[in-house]
């Protein structure tokens, strides 16, 4: 389920309902916001980092799941990051380019471009930095009211979104789990999850923190409907899981870092 100082892929999420780190950007490590940049590299949730290399990873509202807001919580709001050829050269477009989300809501932006997008706002959001992936859709939480830009940090392939943070509260929280994705440098580096095993609710959030040097592939089995979730090193990510059951989620690169997560 894009960084940083610790994000978002965080600041990660009332929101997709998969388990998309979700976005949203997120709640980042540095503790500013609630999530991470909802999914990433193959999907997820925020970051801070520069990253290379896409996943996938496809992130429902709860609205698409016929959950409505999730209890009080308002469903997220949309957009995506689309690619077009303007004057021979490729150009990057929010779509729509304008949103107006209510105050502690969740933004999900999905990639639908080529490039990796490390996005940042102007004026201060009280969100981290965040990195979207290829294909990917992260959730971002934007807990102060006010209007921002949010656009990508590159300029060469830059988007930019218009962001209206009402007064009205969502009625969104944070996440109340967390899972720290760790490493014990040696020969070789263990790389493990924390907690082990973890119960929660259908469309409960969880915050995923990769604690690591190295970025992550969190893929579950049996399929939990969220493809998967890339969490980049050093970023936080919000997922949400839509399906009961329980999941084995590990790491594609480090298959030690995993977590049993039972849907109730």
């Amino acid at each position: 389920m894009r960084g940083l100082p610790e994000v978002r892929r965080a600041a990660l999420a009332c929101c997709a309902v998969a388990l998309s780190l979700v976005a949203a950007t997120a709640c980042g490590s540095n503790g500013k916001s609630p999530m991470n940049t909802a999914g990433a590299g193959g999907g997820g949730a925020a970051a801070t980092t520069q990253p290379q290399g896409g996943g996938g990873n496809d992130m429902q509202s709860p609205a698409d799941n016929g959950m409505g807001g999730m209890g009080n919580c308002a469903a997220p709001v949309k957009t995506t990051i689309s690619e077009s050829v303007m004057g021979g050269k490729d150009a990057y477009t929010f779509k729509p380019a304008k949103v107006t989300v209510k105050k502690g809501g969740y933004l999900s932006i999905t990639n639908k471009s080529d490039e990796v997008h490390q996005l940042v706002t102007t004026t201060d959001s009280g969100i981290s930095n965040d990195i979207v992936d290829k294909k990917e859709t992260q959730l971002l939480a934007f807990p102060t009211a006010g209007t921002f830009k949010l656009q990508s940090s590159n300029a060469a392939h830059r988007a930019v979104l218009s962001v209206t943070v009402s007064d009205e509260d969502s009625g969104c929280t944070a996440p109340n789990d967390t899972i720290n994705l760790t490493e014990k440098t040696g020969m070789p580096d263990v790389y493990s999850a924390s907690p082990k095993t973890l119960t929660i609710q259908g469309g409960e959030m969880v915050n995923v923190v990769n604690k690591t040097d190295e970025d992550h592939s969190l893929k579950c089995t049996p399929d939990a409907g969220i493809g998967t979730v890339k969490v980049f090193k050093t970023e936080s990510q919000v997922l949400m899981f839509a399906k009961d059951g329980k999941f084995t989620c590990a790491s594609v690169q480090h298959p030690g870092a995993k977590v049993t997560i039972t849907v109730t």
